[in-house]
Parts: structure tokens; sequence; C-alpha cells
């Protein structure tokens, strides 16, 4: 049975998601040992990299004609911002395009430093994903992060996810698929107020309806170890030999930041431009 990570990574005018799955990619390598494939829609850019054969198991080439034209505010700290492009909904199709009986799904700013996912390959579940990662943040408390909307249902992060190719898997992502479709409709149910479709919001949705639309259900289970994040009010300052030095948003003085490290963590940086920035130091 074949095992893999696979990787989206459609860029924008400012962000470098292609160098940062290059870069992903090593460390999933390093750290978890499996294959990588990478789906984009860069895919002679990707192939423009030496090290892509290396690195690069399968490139799966994503049409983008199609994609809902959408843009997001990506901040880079408390005092800088950029509205670009944001082409992130193919997640939808990962169980047709995976080339992996056994697939582990991760954005790309998700930084592999242990070897815990690993433990993915060999539990009973055929779907796991988190549903309470970490904020290194000690005094940060995002509600946003609980609940797709104030009055409405459970938050699951669609950052990292694992799926076993199943009768069950298959009609998820088919659940997953029709929300999507019918985005409009399902906001408004929802009580969600942005009109942005947003891969979290999609499959929580479809995990409410799949669990019969009840609350405190038992599945899905959450991947096999925690996942710190820090927000794009936060900076990635550094990274090296899997220690990370971040500077935290002091939230009461915009602007200003706390300097801490820690080690050995999966951590999912959301501040695009500051990874960016330790991406092209390496690639």
């Amino acid at each position: 049975m074949t095992c893999g990570v696979l990787l989206y990574a459609n860029n924008n005018e400012k962000i470098d998601y292609v160098k940062q799955a290059l870069w992903s990619a090593q460390h999933i390598k390093q750290h978890l040992g499996c294959s990588v494939a990478v789906a984009t829609d860069s895919y002679d850019y990707l192939k423009s990299f030496t090290d892509h054969k290396t690195l690069i198991d399968h490139i799966i080439e994503l049409d983008n004609t199609a994609t809902i034209d959408q843009t997001k505010k990506y901040r880079d700290g408390t005092m800088a911002n950029h509205r670009l492009t944001w082409k992130n909904t193919h997640r939808h199709k990962s169980y047709d395009i995976t080339p992996f009986d056994q697939t582990i799904v991760l954005d790309t700013d998700v930084i592999i430093s242990n070897d815990l996912y690993k433990n993915c390959w060999n539990q009973p579940e055929d779907f796991l994903i988190d549903q309470h990662p970490i904020d290194l943040h000690p005094n940060r408390q995002d509600e946003t992060f609980t609940r797709i909307s104030d009055k409405s249902i459970d938050f699951y992060w669609a950052t990292a996810f694992y799926f076993r190719k199943t009768d069950f898997t298959r009609m998820l992502f088919d659940m997953i698929a029709h929300v999507q479709d019918n985005w409009t409709y399902y906001r408004t149910m929802y009580q969600i107020s942005q009109s942005k479709l947003r891969n979290d919001f999609v499959f929580s949705i479809a995990i409410h309806i799949l669990n019969g639309f009840k609350y405190n259900s038992d599945w899905p289970k959450s991947m096999p170890s925690h996942m710190f994040f820090i927000t794009d009010n936060d900076i990635l300052y550094d990274y090296n030999n899997n220690k990370f030095t971040v500077m935290l948003d002091k939230i009461t003085h915009p602007g200003e930041y706390t300097i801490n490290t820690v080690e050995d963590i999966n951590l999912h940086v959301m501040n695009k431009f500051s990874l960016d920035r330790i991406v092209q130091k390496n690639v």
C-alpha cells in the first residue's frame, strides 16, 4: 500500500508557494521518509528547479481557469498587509488526484520537524483531521478557530489531514465537493457572514453533515501529533536544525513582538511573507 504527502502549490502575485513546496518536501523526506506529490498550476516553473526530481515524486498539473476568483488580505505582522489572489479551492479533489493509497494532505506553510505523522500509516482510522491545534501565543484566544461562526458548528482545520482510500472517504470527498459547489446556500445555512470560500469551513460542514448533524461525535479522530501555529500577526524570524525563532505579536501593543524559540514541532506558519523569506535562503 503506497503512502505519501500531497501538497498544493498555486502561486499568486507575491507568494511563491512552489518554492515553499520544495522546501516543505525537504523536511517531509527528512522526517517522514515518504513520497511527495505536488499539485500546482505552475507546472513548468516547478520543473525548472534542478532538485525537483529529488524532492518531488509526482507533479500533478492543475487547471486554474475554473478556479473561484478570490482575494485575501495577507498580513506580514501587524503593520503590513497586501490583498492578493487566493487560489485555494482544489482540496476537494484530493481523493481523485492523489497517487497514493494513504495520503497526508498538508499546506505548504506547515513545517514538519518530527516524525510523528508517520503514525498515520499504521492506525485503523481512514480519515484524520485536526480540530484543536495549539497557538504558540500564550495569551491569544481566537474564537474564530473554535467555531465556523458564533452560533454554528465546530471548526476543523483543512491545513493537515490524512485519508485512506475507502468507500467512506470517497463519500466524504463527494460531500466536500457538494458543499463547495453549493457554497452560497451552505454559508447562509451555517450563518457564515463572509462570502469567501474557505477549505476549513467546507470540510467542517461536510463533517457535520456526515455525522448526522450531531455535536460531540467521536468521529473524526485527530492527527497523531499536535500541530502548533502562529498567525499572520506573528513573524517566523528564523529556522535552523528544527529550531524555530518566532516573533509573537504583543496584542495590546501593535508593532511590538515577543521573541520565542521552540523546536521539534510541526508548525503552521500563517504569515506567508515571513515564511517566504526563510525559504528564499534555502531553495
